[in-house]
């Protein structure tokens, strides 16, 4: 009996430590400790009050050989998503069907806002990244801010949807080592000078081609918090790499991250086919 009551009191506080791990404050008095290592969550219940930033590489919606829009949004329906963060994006190009990607997508999802932020021209159309935001969530005004090419292999972007109460942006790093620095210093000019005194939370979402510990992710770690998982991503088939990520800002207004997770199975779509990346959201609340 002993040992059983022994047993069941460590279990209770283990619990504890894992439901503690999910709940933490950006700004707050634990603002300096690391948040979340893995994924510590094995369903997609969104808490009432929470804000579910997803960010999805989704490989212009055609890796599998045919569109997978329909899938996609499908997927982030089950998912209770209110904000996305999209990369690969094709707008009206030959390789996709001439579709307008965000747009057809946006729809899909139910007339929600979205603000495309192309980074080149591509196959007789664009090529470029967005964010799909919830109608419910009131839009105030949108950017694009293109980044230095600096030696890359593509031309890259940075895309804004700023709302009530906070701030999101997408981008894509370069894979090219030497473009990656020259991308980060535009990211920060850009909020340094267009949201210096802002008082709402800024949350960058994307694919950052870079795994933690890496001297990019250290470079974005002087100016931003990782919120998500810092579990692989990529490929969707036996996931190796981190390279997916949302931020925040530090210092512009206190957020509860609530849960966040990396996901890799849906009961209306198959990650496998969808993209050759996985998506990963985070749950916030606005203190």
């Amino acid at each position: 009996m002993k040992k059983i009551l022994a047993y069941s009191l460590v279990l209770v506080s283990m619990l504890a430590c894992r439901h503690d791990a999910m709940s933490t404050i950006i700004g707050g008095p634990d603002s300096d400790k690391p948040l979340h290592s893995q994924e510590a969550e094995e369903t997609n219940e969104k808490e009432e009050g929470c804000i579910r930033i997803v960010q999805y590489n989704v490989g212009v919606f055609y890796k599998s050989g045919s569109s997978s829009l329909n899938m996609v949004a499908d997927m982030m329906k089950e998912l209770q998503a209110d904000v996305i963060s999209l990369n690969e994006v094709d707008s009206v190009t030959a390789r996709t069907g001439r579709v307008d990607q965000i747009k057809a997508f946006a729809s899909l999802m139910g007339n929600w806002n979205y603000r495309y932020a192309f980074a080149m021209p591509y196959n007789g159309g664009k090529y470029g990244i967005g964010v799909c935001a919830s109608p419910e969530l009131n839009y105030i005004r949108g950017h694009v801010v293109h980044l230095p090419k600096a030696g890359g292999g593509e031309d890259r972007a940075l895309g804004v949807m700023e709302f009530d109460d906070f701030i999101v942006a997408t981008t894509h790093i370069d894979l090219s080592t030497g473009a990656q620095s020259p991308q980060i210093d535009a990211i920060n000019a850009f909020f340094n000078g267009v949201y210096q005194n802002e008082t709402k939370p800024i949350f960058l979402c994307g694919d950052f081609n870079n795994k933690p510990g890496s001297e990019t992710i250290n470079e974005m770690l002087k100016t931003w918090k990782i919120l998500t998982p810092q579990n692989p991503t990529a490929p969707a088939i036996n996931p190796r790499s981190c390279i997916d990520y949302v931020f925040c800002r530090p210092g512009s207004a206190n957020v509860q991250v609530v849960k966040t997770r990396i996901c890799k199975q849906f009961d209306n779509g198959d990650v496998t086919i969808a993209s050759d990346h996985l998506p990963v959201y985070v749950d916030i609340k606005l203190l």
